[in-house]
């Protein structure tokens, strides 16, 4: 058997490991709204004209717009019971609109702002229009019915540029893509690269690099292949994800199958097969992945190749 069987195998475990990191970035990019980043950078500009016929259109979260003059509501906008703005209001062709400006440092409202330019999300609160309408009313002599037909269904909010739950959602998407890619180009630098992965890395620094050295220099015939198992003539030879068992047959005393048993919540307990190794050391190795009839099998040829190991066949 040669060297290449090992570094092949190594590779085919990091090939499997892409694909995790591939679905969560395919469900990140599938499922995340689509986030006009362009909009945030260069927000719409709309004037007082056109401001009245605006349209709400959820790739255009940012308008940007220049008021004549906005008067104070008398209310400021809270979050989690946080004050982050004053409301204000103004006329625009007829159309009453309001808006949420951002606390200043002495937190003092100013009663009256004139020619204000300002950046801001367009938002729709139908709870939040309605208190600031009930609000003003009675300060513009109108009855808050009167109000409601002249009043703008949207909020322009400077105060807060993002929602919350968008700016979490963003947060998220984007920490899960960043550790999907990493995962991802880790993956790739060890296909391209394998014997710098656990696997070697665990070959080089054991006790089992006399094994691995030999082994290197040898052709060995391969009497059973299952997986990524392979036994030959003298070695049995395991490759895992995080380490390379390169065993002597020889050393190998004592075989035997055993059932690990996972109890999942809300699900029925299942068992696991795998099979015990102790070696004439009194190491002991555990060997997992394989059915019961497989590990029979794998029984079978080492018992094949070494009469005197102790083996048990009951799984």
């Amino acid at each position: 058997m040669y060297l290449y069987f090992i570094t092949k195998h190594v590779r085919l475990i990091y090939i499997k490991k892409l694909l995790i990191p591939i679905l969560f970035i395919l469900l990140c990019v599938g499922t995340s709204p689509i986030i006009p980043i362009s909009n945030y950078i260069n927000p719409t500009l709309l004037n007082n004209e056109n401001l009245s016929e605006f349209s709400y259109n959820k790739n255009m979260p940012l308008i940007e717009t220049t008021v004549d003059k906005l008067f104070y509501t008398g209310a400021d906008y809270y979050i989690n019971k946080i004050p982050i703005g004053h409301i204000y209001y103004n006329h625009v062709s007829n159309i009453c609109w309001f808006y949420i400006l951002p606390l200043d440092k002495s937190n003092e409202p100013t009663p009256a702002i004139t020619s204000y330019t300002l950046t801001g999300r367009v938002m729709s609160d139908p709870e939040l229009s309605e208190a600031i309408v009930l609000n003003i009313s009675n300060q513009l002599e109108w009855t808050p019915d009167n109000l409601n037909m002249v009043t703008s269904p949207y909020i322009i909010n400077e105060a807060q540029l993002i929602s919350t739950s968008l700016l979490i959602h963003i947060i998220c998407v984007y920490i899960i893509l960043i550790i999907g890619i990493i995962d991802i180009l880790c993956s790739l630098f060890l296909i391209i690269f394998p014997y710098y992965s656990k696997s070697y890395f665990h070959i080089r620094h054991s006790s089992e690099y006399k094994n691995y050295t030999a082994f290197k220099r040898a052709k060995e015939t391969i009497l059973l292949h299952k997986k990524n198992l392979f036994i030959t003539k003298r070695l049995l030879i395991h490759i895992g994800t995080n380490k390379i068992l390169i065993l002597p047959i020889i050393n190998i005393g004592e075989i035997y199958p055993m059932k690990r048993i996972h109890r999942p919540p809300f699900a029925k307990p299942k068992s696991t097969p795998f099979l015990n190794i102790i070696t004439l050391n009194n190491h002991i190795h555990k060997i997992s992945g394989f059915t019961g009839s497989e590990l029979r099998t794998i029984i079978k040829c080492l018992n094949s190749v070494n009469s005197n190991i102790i083996t048990e066949y009951t799984i």
